[in-house]
């Protein structure tokens, strides 16, 4: 049985990543991207995406050149879309200035050998912005299937993120990168996971909208200042669904073998990019890793018959009056 489990498993894995394969490419061409690109997926509204959220979309196209985001189109809502871009392109050209002006010496020339020599203007600035960030429609919820698959990472939007796009994340194993928030909107992703058994650290979760400072490179190993969170038993380990109740969420998932569990969910902006970086750059293997991990706990979200058990009390309660 073991061995037949082994071949399944060998099948399933290699009929996905011919699907996901094919998918990419017809967004390549489709979407006249280059050949090589790291695919973020931001499948949220436009009205969700508050401004301190702007920051980590800017980071993100800075540290990553191949950096593509495809965003739902919302063309009923035009100038929550225009907004959004002239934001993005705002910030976009006053880091890009800014590095320029503290990377230039006495001198007037320019100190980094990959800073252009000149200020950016916003028209020049609103270009690069609009190349990058795609706008799709959806048709039908296979499409959204497909482009969650095709994603190299889902990131959640704060201080108020997905709950619908989540879970249709989930449900086809696509890591979702969320920064939990102090309003209920921004920790449905968090619930989630801690369902799953997916829960990282051990912490309390706050949002701090000062991005501020430099980012490590995506290959970087540091943990953004934590400890060590790979390691169990430093008060920081994973979630281990095994030391909790049943009403308390998690059960059956247990310790995640997969690295990247660790930059699922972040402590800090600055560490939501980070952890978004790591998952992009990361190994095809280490990312299927983290997919398989996923999908083998999200049933805990789809199949639970407590739910079913409590919703049927509360209804009939009701009913009876």
């Amino acid at each position: 049985f073991e061995e037949e489990f082994e071949e399944d498993e060998e099948i399933r894995t290699k009929d996905f990543l011919d699907r996901r394969s094919k998918i990419r490419q017809h967004i390549m061409t489709q979407m006249r991207l280059p050949p090589q690109f790291h695919f973020y997926l931001c499948p949220q509204a436009v009205f969700k995406f508050h401004p301190s959220f702007d920051d980590i979309l800017v980071s993100i196209m800075e540290k990553d050149k191949l950096a593509y985001f495809l965003m739902l189109d919302g063309r009923e809502r035009q100038s929550w879309m225009d907004a959004l871009i002239d934001r993005i392109s705002f910030r976009f050209k006053t880091s890009h200035n800014d590095v320029n002006t503290t990377t230039t010496s006495k001198s007037g020339k320019s100190q980094d050998p990959h800073a252009n020599s000149h200020t950016m203007n916003q028209a020049l600035a609103r270009e690069v912005v609009k190349a990058k960030f795609i706008f799709y429609s959806k048709a039908e919820d296979v499409d959204m299937s497909q482009l969650y698959e095709a994603a190299d990472v889902v990131l959640d939007t704060f201080p108020v993120g997905g709950y619908i796009t989540s879970l249709q994340a989930l449900a086809v194993g696509s890591p979702v990168v969320t920064l939990p928030s102090d309003v209920l909107g921004g920790r449905f992703t968090l619930a989630m996971y801690k369902k799953m058994g997916i829960y990282p650290l051990r912490k309390s979760f706050t949002t701090n909208n000062n991005i501020g400072g430099g980012v490590p490179s995506a290959g970087a190993s540091s943990s953004m200042g934590l400890k060590d969170n790979r390691k169990r038993g430093n008060g920081d380990e994973f979630y281990d669904s095994s030391h909790s109740d049943s009403n308390n969420g998690g059960g059956g998932g247990g310790f995640k073998t997969s690295p990247l569990v660790a930059d699922l969910v972040a402590l800090s902006p600055k560490d939501f990019v980070a952890k978004a970086l790591r998952i992009a750059f990361a190994p095809q293997e280490e990312k299927l890793h983290l997919r398989k991990d996923i999908t083998s706990s999200n049933h805990l979200l789809f199949e639970d018959e407590d739910a079913v058990r409590q919703w049927d009390a509360l209804l009939t309660k009701a009913a009876d009056g």
